[in-house]
C-alpha cells in the first residue's frame, strides 16, 4: 500500500470512528451515562503501513474522571502505562509468532514497546461509566445493549487478530449467529470471518511477561496449523 493510499484510507477510517462515536455518545447521554471513553486504532498510519497481522484487544471497559477521554488518542501521545507495557509484550510475542518466531528477549522487547502499542487497537465492551473494578455482568449487559455499536466498530477497524481479556463471552454476544463454536478443547482460540479470535487473560493479570509471551507465540502456532491462518 503506497503512501497516498495509507494517508487515504486512514482519513475515511478516522471519519467513519469519529461519526460513530459521535453517535455512540448521544446515544449514551440520553441514558444519563457519563464520561464517555473513545478507543479504537491508537495510530492509523502504523495500522495500515504495518506488515505484521493488526491485532485488537476487546477489553472490558477503561476509567477517568476526564470529561472527552480518548484512550486511543493517550496511548499514542503518551508513554505507555504498566498494563500497556504488558500488552506490547503481547504484541510482539503474535508478531513474533507470524514472523521471525524469535525468543524472548527483554531488551528487544522493551526497545518495541512504544512502536508496538502504536501498532494495535483497543475495544472496550463498556464505553461509560468505568470503573477500576469489572462487574462482569454489568460488561455482559453493556455487550447487548451496545452490540450493534461494537459491531460497527469491529467491522471499523477490521483486525486480523481479536484478543480477547476476559470478553469472549462479549464477543458472542457482539457476533450472534455469526460465531460459530470453533475453538479446540483447550477453548484457547477459534477463527471468525478468517480472523484469529484468541480467548486469553486480561492484561492485568499478573504472569510474568516470559510465560504470557510464549503462551501466546504457542496459541498463534496451533492455531494457523489449524486454521491456515497467516498474516495478511
Amino acid at each position: 500500500m503506497g503512501a497516498m493510499d495509507i494517508e487515504t484510507m486512514s482519513a475515511n477510517v478516522k471519519e467513519e470512528i469519529d461519526s460513530l462515536f459521535q453517535e455512540w455518545e448521544a446515544a449514551h447521554k440520553r441514558k444519563g451515562y457519563e464520561r464517555f471513553i473513545r478507543d479504537g486504532i491508537v495510530s492509523l498510519e502504523d495500522w495500515y503501513r504495518q506488515p505484521t497481522p493488526k491485532i485488537c484487544y476487546l477489553l472490558k471497559e477503561a476509567y477517568s474522571d476526564d470529561e472527552g477521554f480518548d484512550l486511543a488518542k493517550l496511548l499514542h501521545k503518551k508513554e505507555p502505562w504498566q498494563m500497556w507495557k504488558k500488552v506490547a509484550v503481547w504484541t510482539e510475542a503474535i508478531f513474533q509468532a507470524f514472523g521471525d518466531g524469535k525468543e524472548y528477549d527483554q531488551e528487544r522487547i522493551q526497545a518495541n514497546i512504544r512502536r508496538n502499542t502504536d501498532r494495535i487497537a483497543i475495544i472496550n465492551v463498556k464505553k461509560s461509566n468505568g470503573q477500576s473494578e469489572s462487574d462482569y455482568k454489568e460488561i455482559g449487559d453493556y455487550a447487548i445493549t451496545d452490540r450493534g455499536f461494537l459491531r460497527r466498530e469491529l467491522d471499523i477497524v477490521n483486525p486480523d487478530i481479536i484478543v480477547c481479556g476476559y470478553t469472549n463471552h462479549c464477543l458472542r454476544t457482539i457476533l450472534g449467529d455469526e460465531w460459530v463454536n470453533n475453538e479446540t478443547s483447550m477453548t484457547l482460540f477459534g477463527e471468525w470471518n478468517g480472523k484469529l479470535v484468541i480467548d486469553y487473560y486480561h492484561p492485568a493479570s499478573q504472569y510474568p511477561n516470559r510465560v504470557n509471551y510464549y503462551a501466546l507465540m504457542a496459541i498463534c502456532r496451533i492455531a494457523m496449523r489449524k486454521h491456515s491462518i497467516e498474516s495478511k
